[in-house]
């Protein structure tokens, strides 16, 4: 992505500082889309849950369409090795540090929709960290549904009465 490594580190420490919201959100819409009970369930985003979780943040606007959502999607699903090691195309999931770079690439692609199309390959209006900061807190960590699993967890824990009937 454009500016690459200048701003790595800040955003490696921002991610940091929300990636239990951010694992929230990715255990809630990979969980969504499946069925049965595979080992395998709520591990992996799918193209449709990638879907449900861009219209709940309304993440494509007029410039930035869901095609193009798609395509990041698509990008940031990484070739995956087979039991014999030989390469092959991603698995159609996204695993959660899949779902950290498109939330990346995302946030750079929707506050610079312009910048690569011919004319404007170096239109950049809102560069990585500050365009990873505005989406994150204006659109993912306040529209996205979480997992309240872990939540339902803490208050059993704090709950004395409800770990007096466990003992």
């Amino acid at each position: 992505a454009h500016g690459w490594p200048l701003w790595e580190k800040e955003v490696y420490v921002m991610l940091s500082a929300v990636f239990d919201e951010i694992h929230s959100i990715f255990s809630y819409y990979a969980r969504t889309g499946q069925t049965g009970t595979s080992a395998s369930a709520g591990f992996s985003l799918q193209k449709s849950e990638m879907t449900n979780l861009a219209l709940d943040i309304e993440m494509a606007h007029k410039g930035f369409s869901m095609v193009r959502i798609q395509n990041l999607f698509a990008g940031s699903d990484q070739l995956d090795a087979d039991v014999k090691g030989v390469k092959k195309g991603g698995d159609q999931g996204l695993e959660l540090f899949e779902f950290l770079e498109f939330l990346v690439r995302a946030s750079f692609a929707r506050a610079n929709p312009r910048f690569g199309a011919v004319g404007h390959e170096y239109d950049v209006r809102s560069p990585l960290p500050d365009c990873l900061r505005f989406f994150l807190h204006d659109r993912l960590l306040k529209r996205a549904k979480k997992d309240s699993l872990k939540q339902v967890l803490e208050a059993f824990k704090a709950d004395a009465a409800a770990q007096a009937q466990v003992r």
